[in-house]
């Protein structure tokens, strides 16, 4: 869990650094992009579920919820700080 919370805020040492660098308007979603999208797809489903099931049993599964929310932060920064790297 502590892992899952510390790596959003590693992104703030390469940000700065991409910022940098050109944007290219010119490309498109690739297909490298295109399954990192599809994966995310599944990693919001099956982080939407878990939240679910856990929300109704909050007070037993409180570590499980505040997991699933990690997680899906987690992975939702990390998408976009690809996609944005990867059209630069």
């Amino acid at each position: 869990m502590r892992i899952i919370l510390v790596l959003p805020a590693s992104l703030d040492s390469p940000l700065p650094q991409v910022r940098v660098l050109w944007y290219d308007t010119s490309r498109k979603l690739e297909l490298d992009n295109l399954l990192l999208v599809v994966a995310q797809t599944g990693v919001f489903i099956y982080a939407a579920f878990c939240i679910i099931g856990a929300f109704f049993q909050l007070k037993n599964h409180l570590v499980a919820f505040l997991a699933s929310l990690a997680t899906l932060t987690q992975t939702t920064l990390q998408t976009i700080f690809i996609l944005d790297a990867s059209s630069r």
